[in-house]
């Protein structure tokens, strides 16, 4: 599975991201941040994940049922 960048309507973007071994959440980071010091923020509302492929499922089906649009980095691609 490919992995996916979203953008909300505020700015603020999601991804997934492990934290070592096989566990994966989807993640937020708020706009206007210098790339330098972008932090991701763990997404309250999604489960914790044992691979990738879960994680970023879950993420696909809350950005579709969102509207939000696929970015790559800061470029909108969709």
């Amino acid at each position: 599975m490919e992995k996916t960048v979203y953008m909300d309507s505020r700015g603020w973007i999601y991804k997934v991201a492990g934290i070592g071994g096989d566990i994966f959440k989807a993640r937020y980071c708020k706009p206007n941040k210098k790339i330098a010091y972008q932090t991701y923020h763990c997404c309250r509302q999604f489960e914790w994940r044992s691979s990738f492929i879960a994680a970023q499922a879950d993420l696909d089906a809350y950005a579709q049922q969102h509207g939000w649009k696929k970015i790559f980095g800061e470029r909108e691609i969709v």
